[in-house]
Order: C-alpha cells, then structure tokens, then sequence
C-alpha cells in the first residue's frame, strides 16, 4: 500500500509538472529520447510521457488532474516508429499496459500543420464534422470509432499538425469493399443478420446524403469502410468518419467513384439476400 501511495504521489507530481509548468515542456524528439532510454529515471520518464502526450483540445485547458484528460496517460507506452501511413496521416500506437484498456493510436496529418490559431480553427471544423456525420448513422450502433482531434508536434519534423486520437482495432477490420467481391461474400452474409442490417442502413443514409446534401462519406480510403468479425456477429465500422463535399468539378471524378462503389455494395447485398432466402 504504501508502495502505491509512492508512485501514484510521483505520479501526480509528474501531472503537475507538465500540465502547469509550460517552462517544462520540451519537443517531441526529446520526450521519445529520455522515454526509451534506461538511464532515465522512471518518474523523468513519466515527465516525458505525459509531455508527449499533452493534449490542446481547441477551447479547453486541462489541469493536470488525470480525470480532465481524454485517456489516462498511466496506463499507456507510446511505441517507436510508424506502425501505418495513408496519403494524410502518419500512424503511431499508443500501446495499453492495462489488458482492460484497448491500446490508442495516434494519426499526425501531413497537410494540417501550421500555426496553433489556424489548427485550433481547423481542429473545430473536424470535430463538427465527425459530429455530423455520428448524427447522420446514428442508427447504426457502433458504427463511427471514437475519436478526439488534438494538437501535438508531428514526432518527424517538430511543427504543430492536426492529430486524431482513436482507439487502436489492430488488423482486425476489413475492408467491406474487399470482402464483397470474394467468392464466399453470399455464403457469409447470408450468416450475418446484423451485418446485413447495418450495410442496409447505411446505404440508404449514404444514398439520402447524396441526394439531399453537398457532402458524402469518404468510401474510398482503404479499410476506411471496414468489418469486425467475432464469434458472436460482424459488424460494420467506419474508420475515418469525414467527408468529401460535391459537387466540386475537381472532385467530380471521386463522386463518381464514390457512387460506383455504393451501386455495386447494393448489388452484391442483393445477392446476399437471396442467399438468405434460399437458406430459409
């Protein structure tokens, strides 16, 4: 007990140092070096840690009290090198010590970088929009992952970029637009009532949006649709929940692209569907 009374003290007094004392913060490249060498003490490396991880949530200013921070920083060892990179983001892993918490990752944009106002701005712009597009499916449970967008230094070059905060599925997921076109796709759909519920649902919203709005989910990132299986059901995720506004001319041929992919998950379900009847 009093061992734990010691570290949760030391603990806090690292909260303290970092989320009070801006003279104490330092870069990125600093915090990874003093957290991966052995020579630092544990509460330095703890210090390092929570600088790392120290959020900028546009509006709000944490105090170090670990129940006002979006994860608990304690719990988790920030992993060195890119686990995983797109055309946007580069994509590191937040690694869970605690076998009840899921592991985070880190995604640092590469186009949003620039000045803090301009990112607290952009980071709004985001936010309402993950907000928009969680209205749009929530009828669809447990469809758009959790996310958080943040400000911290990118850990290649030190500038400030747009970071996305979101829990960590490992390879898991697959991508919904992959598994159609396999030869098994009738045989295992027909086995996935809440599956087939959720990709019917979601292409009808899909199909409203298209209609009746400027914006489309973005269907085209890979494993951006995606499938968790279990043992107990599949589900539908959505990865990356954001958009792509049309009609933009430059954007037309995407839209097409979009549409293309929306027609054939329509027809492929059909497919699906009299497999499941015949099943019956």
């Amino acid at each position: 007990m009093k061992e734990f009374a010691h570290y949760n003290k030391q603990f806090n007094r690292a909260l303290e140092e970092v989320f009070t004392d801006s003279e104490k913060n330092s870069s990125v490249k600093e915090n990874l070096t003093r957290i991966f060498c052995l020579h630092e003490t544990k509460f330095s490396r703890v210090v390092a840690t929570l600088n790392l991880l120290k959020t900028f949530l546009p509006d709000i200013k944490y105090n170090y009290k670990t129940e006002n921070l979006p994860f608990d920083p304690n719990v988790y060892d920030f992993q060195e090198g890119v686990i995983g990179n797109g055309g946007e983001n580069d994509v590191y892993l937040l690694d869970s010590r605690d076998k009840d918490t899921p592991s985070l990752v880190l995604k640092f944009d590469h186009q949003d970088c620039g000045d803090i106002p301009d990112l607290a701005r952009r980071a709004k712009e985001i936010r309402s929009e993950y907000e928009r597009v969680k209205t749009w499916f929530q009828d669809i449970p447990e469809l758009i992952a959790e996310e958080y967008s943040v400000i911290m230094e990118h850990p290649r070059n030190g500038r400030p970029t747009i970071t996305t905060l979101q829990k960590y599925y490992g390879r898991q997921p697959k991508d919904l637009f992959d598994m159609i076109e396999q030869d098994n796709w009738p045989d295992y759909i027909a086995t996935q009532p809440r599956l087939q519920q959720d990709i019917a649902t979601f292409i009808t919203i899909n199909e409203k949006q298209d209609r009746e709005s400027s914006e489309m989910l973005d269907l085209l990132g890979k494993r951006n649709i995606s499938v968790i299986e279990s043992d107990r059901e599949s589900r539908l995720l959505v990865l990356d929940p954001h958009l792509i506004s049309h009609p933009d001319r430059e954007k037309k041929d995407i839209i097409k692209r979009q549409r293309q992919k929306l027609a054939r998950l329509q027809e492929l379900m059909a497919t699906g569907k009299s497999k499941t009847a015949e099943a019956a």
